[in-house]
């Protein structure tokens, strides 16, 4: 158990780093200092920054990554409080999964109409590079968990052209919900998959709406379509 001394350090830990990031001297995609770094530079314990950062991420304003080339790091995702939530209330029959993927249909709609309105040179490069990575897997003995991964992710990369940050925290909430469950029942061929997301680029890219909206309807409605015969 944390002492109430260790406790107030780990809140100041946080709270300065939440500062950097308001302040935009951390900004998205940032990789923060290592544990060890910031237990010197704060006179803590690692336990303690431990303690600071999971607060961050609870809070939706840094991920942690496993591995090598791990750490934490700035992120614009939504809180994973949020995500449990969500998840939560599907397993206890508060919110049906085709309840969450009708909400998701809304929701992406609203992202993509935003996305033509809005896009930024460097939103559309992110969309084309998320759409090469998921060409490049188009057979069924590529890796399913990374194809449906990068898959959703795409979705994601939408949702912050939106230019609406709550938005894009609501879809990545959803998709982070539903991950686990379209991982299962991913498909076999990515190929319909490449010309529908090859459509919402187009329309974005052109700032062509209706073009956009269709194709992630069509896209929405085949893995709705597929839901029975997953649950």
């Amino acid at each position: 158990m944390t002492s109430p001394s260790a406790h107030r350090l780990s809140e100041r830990i946080g709270g300065e780093i939440r500062r950097l990031i308001s302040a935009g001297e951390l900004t998205l995609g940032d990789r923060l200092p290592s544990e060890r770094s910031l237990a010197e530079q704060y006179g803590a314990s690692r336990v303690v920054v431990r303690e600071g950062l999971r607060g961050l991420e609870e809070a939706g304003l840094v991920e942690i990554r496993k591995g090598r080339m791990g750490g934490a790091f700035v992120t614009s995702g939504s809180s994973p409080v949020f995500t449990r939530t969500l998840r939560d209330m599907a397993a206890v029959g508060s919110a049906s999964w085709q309840e969450m993927f009708e909400a998701r249909a809304w929701i992406m709609d609203a992202a993509v109409r935003l996305a033509c309105e809005r896009r930024t040179d460097a939103d559309l490069a992110a969309l084309r590079e998320a759409l090469r990575r998921i060409r490049r897997r188009p057979r069924p003995d590529d890796d399913r968990e990374q194809r449906t991964h990068e898959a959703l992710e795409f979705n994601v990369i939408i949702a912050r052209a939106s230019g609406n940050a709550v938005l894009a925290s609501f879809v990545k909430a959803l998709i982070d919900a539903l991950e686990e469950l379209l991982r299962s029942g991913a498909p076999d061929s990515y190929a319909p998959i490449v010309v529908h997301f090859t459509r919402i680029v187009d329309g974005i890219d052109s700032r062509d709406a209706e073009l956009a909206t269709s194709a992630m309807s069509a896209y929405l409605r085949g893995i709705r379509e597929a839901i029975p015969h997953w649950i």
